[in-house]
């Protein structure tokens, strides 16, 4: 009988000396700092500006004057950004951003006008995260006379608006295009599946 009582002391000792290892709560999320345990992402304020590559895809391809319903996605890497940068501790490096328009469309009609364009921005951070940027352009401009071809959006006296990081109604898209006019005419005659972005293009909000 004695022997089992030891027993049961030294067990009970090595429990207490658990619990107060792990904080006196049984639990490792006791020794976690607070900041890291319900840190939340951080709602970048000011202005941003990013140098873009990407592409636009079409769905289905694009033809020369022939409408149909067509979804068009917008893909784009942002870099070498600059202005609000680091705020709270938090370091944005870059972002994606992801975008998506759809409508009634043919090649002719976005030398006309471009759909609206909606789409998120995603940062790539050190030191925490950045809240994403939600943006909206209600139309948009294709340049297809001279070279090189630009989208452009918001088109002139359209809307843009932002939320989230950097909100506002300021936020502007430039995207250089890849393709000449002539090899843009020729893909939307069989059907154009891809817009290439190159250097020249980006965003700011």
């Amino acid at each position: 009988m004695l022997r089992g009582t030891r027993a049961l002391v030294g067990l009970a000792m090595a429990g207490a000396s658990s619990l107060a290892l792990l904080g006196g709560t049984g639990s490792a999320l006791a020794t976690t700092p607070k900041e890291h345990r319900f840190a939340k992402p951080v709602t970048f304020t000011g202005k941003i500006s990013c140098a873009m590559t990407g592409s636009i895809t079409a769905s289905p391809p694009l033809k020369l004057a022939t409408a149909a319903t067509v979804t068009l996605t917008m893909k784009g890497a942002l870099a070498r950004c600059s202005g609000a940068m680091t705020q709270h501790k938090v370091k944005i490096l870059g972002a994606a951003l992801n975008g998506t328009s759809k409508g009634s469309l043919s090649c002719v009609s976005l030398t006309k006008a471009l759909p609206a364009l909606s789409g998120t921005v995603t940062y790539r951070t050190q030191g925490g995260k950045a809240t994403v940027t939600k943006f909206k352009f209600s139309s948009g401009t294709l340049a297809a006379t001279a070279m090189p071809v630009t989208a452009t959006y918001p088109a002139k006296g359209a809307k843009a608006s932002s939320v989230g990081s950097f909100a506002g109604r300021t936020a502007a898209l430039h995207g250089v295009v890849g393709q000449t006019i002539t090899a843009l005419t020729a893909s939307c005659r069989t059907g154009l599946k891809t817009i290439s972005l190159v250097k020249g293009s980006n965003f700011k909000a």
